[in-house]
């Protein structure tokens, strides 16, 4: 009886409940955007400031850095992408949740399979971009050290060159 008494009642407010939850849901998740925005916000300060340095020293010690940054970079990617994919997740578990009981009050099974199924695919595809976009931040990881590894060579072979010149230069100037 009581379980009756509980399926009538979240029947007739099922409404109100989608809402609130879906009010608290917008409430968490723009919290976390805002607090997200912010983080980002500080980082591109940071970067901004942390560039102005980093351009002023030499060619070798600006590639090894550049290495060293490219491996953050990439650690931040995955924490971003994991922390998200988390987030889509339980999104996707309330919202097929709520479906679901919503069927299974107005007695549609159908409708409750359908939920569950749409549920799991969207979990399946959260999964599988959250695990793609990792594997290019690797990817791209290898093609930033590559590159630094150029740069550091580039900017050896400069500054040799440049010492060898003003070297000249001076023989010159004495001979």
């Amino acid at each position: 009886a009581a379980v009756i008494a509980i399926g009538v009642l979240l029947y007739k407010n099922l409404d109100t409940i989608e809402a609130k939850a879906t009010e608290v849901w917008s409430a968490v998740s723009s919290k976390v955007t805002e607090v997200v925005e912010n983080i980002k916000d500080k980082f591109e300060e940071l970067k901004a400031k942390a560039e102005a340095i980093f351009n002023s020293l030499p060619a070798p010690a600006r590639a090894a850095l550049s290495a060293i940054a490219s491996v953050f970079s990439v650690q931040f990617n995955v924490i971003k992408t994991v922390v998200s994919t988390g987030f889509a997740l339980i999104k996707n578990t309330f919202t097929t949740a709520f479906a679901a009981i919503k069927a299974l009050v107005r007695g549609d099974m159908e409708g409750v399979k359908q939920a569950i199924n749409n549920g799991m695919k969207n979990a399946w595809n959260i999964v599988r971009n959250g695990v793609t976009n990792i594997a290019s931040a690797f990817k791209d990881l290898g093609v930033k050290l590559r590159q630094a590894g150029r740069d550091a060579v580039q900017g050896f072979i400069d500054g040799v060159d440049g010492k060898i010149e003003a070297a000249v230069a001076k023989m010159r100037e004495l001979a």
